[in-house]
C-alpha cells in the first residue's frame, strides 16, 4: 500500500541531495576512482564506458557491435571508437560475424577479464572499508534499502516497467526494478530493443 504521509519540500530537498551525492561518491570513488586504483587499470584507461562493455562481454558473451552499442546507449560510430581503443589495448576480440558481414563480433579477451578482475576486487576492498568505517553497519541491510528506493524511485514513472538501466546487473538474470525475481528487461529484449531505453546518445569519456 502507498504511502500517504505528506512529505515537505525541505524533506524531499534533503533527499534529493542525499541521491545526488550517493550518486556522484558512486561514480568517483566506485566507478572512477577504482579503474584508477591499480597501475593495471591506470594502464587499462579504464573509463565508465569501457568497463560496462567489458561487463556486458563477461556475463553474455560474444556481442555485437549493434548490440553492444544499444547496452551503452551510443550511437554506431561511438561505439566503433570505443571498441577500436578496446582491442588495441587487448581488452576485446572483435571478428567478423558469421551471419552477417557487415557486423563485428565482439568477445571478452584475456586482458579484458584480467581487468574486470582487478577492478572487482578494488571495488570489493573500498565497499568493506566503507561498512568497517561505520558504526554498526549491515551490509545486506544497505542493499535491501538501496534496491528499495531503487526500485520506488523507478515506479515514480508510470512508464517504468518499460524502464531498463541497463545496469549490468543482471549475473542472476533478475531485474530488482520489476519485481526481484522478474526477468532482466536488457536481456528479454535484446533482440529486438523493445525496452524504453533513456541514454545519452554520445558516450562518455573514454
Amino acid at each position: 500500500m502507498a504511502s500517504k504521509v505528506r512529505l515537505s519540500q525541505e524533506t524531499v530537498d534533503g533527499l534529493l541531495k542525499a541521491l545526488s551525492v550517493l550518486s556522484r561518491a558512486v561514480d568517483e570513488i566506485l566507478e572512477s576512482g577504482a579503474a584508477n586504483g591499480a597501475p593495471e587499470l591506470q594502464i587499462a584507461n579504464l573509463s565508465r564506458s569501457k568497463a560496462q562493455m567489458l561487463r556486458l562481454l563477461e556475463q553474455q558473451g560474444g556481442q555485437t557491435a549493434t548490440q553492444a552499442a544499444r547496452f551503452l546507449g551510443v550511437t554506431k560510430p561511438a561505439v566503433t571508437q570505443l571498441i577500436n581503443g578496446m582491442v588495441r589495448s587487448k581488452l576485446v576480440d572483435r571478428s567478423p560475424s558469421t551471419r552477417d558481414r557487415r557486423e563485428v563480433r565482439l568477445k571478452l579477451a584475456k586482458g579484458g577479464r584480467n581487468v574486470l578482475q582487478l577492478l572487482r576486487r578494488r571495488q570489493h576492498h573500498l565497499l568493506r572499508n566503507a561498512i568497517r568505517m561505520t558504526t554498526g553497519a549491515d551490509a545486506d541491510r544497505w542493499s535491501a534499502v538501496l534496491f528499495e528506493v531503487a526500485g520506488a524511485l523507478t515506479r515514480s514513472d508510470r512508464a517504468y516497467e518499460r524502464l531498463c538501466l541497463q545496469c549490468g546487473a543482471y549475473a542472476d538474470e533478475s531485474c530488482v526494478l520489476v519485481g526481484g525475481d522478474a526477468e532482466c528487461l536488457f536481456r528479454r529484449h535484446a533482440g529486438g530493443n523493445r525496452a524504453r531505453v533513456r541514454k545519452t546518445k554520445t558516450a562518455r569519456k573514454r
